[in-house]
């Protein structure tokens, strides 16, 4: 199980924001400038809680490795598929015509970014996706 730990920073709706700090862990990691917002080591996530929990409870996070893996499969490898399949397309259509590259593959990106948010709306549902918290 991979944790982190963070504090609750709003709570609406039974949804919780919680600001999460880098940690040691992230040191290691090759990309970990995509996590949280340029320069600060922090990011937001949000997730559902009950009604125990309360703004500015410390609390950790447990997620599942292989949910962890199976995030950033689909974040980082469904919109260069489709970058690339877009290519492919409109190489097979238009040959080795340039313009047309350019435009298949950003529709190919557009539409696996469009793709990532499908599924995120579908996933985010699942128990399998949800951190395990706990407060500290």
């Amino acid at each position: 199980m991979f944790r982190e730990t963070g504090q609750i920073v709003e709570i609406k709706n039974g949804w919780a924001g919680i600001r999460l700090t880098q940690g040691e862990q992230c040191s290691h990691c090759a990309v970990k400038g995509a996590c949280s917002s340029i320069g600060s080591g922090e990011r937001v996530i949000h997730t559902r809680v009950d009604s125990s929990f309360r703004v500015g409870d410390h609390i950790e996070l447990a997620f599942e490795s292989s949910t962890r893996i199976a995030s950033a499969v689909i974040v980082f490898l469904i919109p260069v598929f489709f970058m690339i399949a877009g290519l492919a397309v409109a190489a097979i259509s238009f040959g080795d015509a340039e313009k047309p590259a350019i435009v298949g593959s950003f529709g190919g990106l557009i539409l696996g970014f469009f793709i990532v948010w499908v599924v995120n709306k579908i996933v985010s549902k699942k128990k399998a996706f949800t951190p395990i918290l706990r407060k500290i």
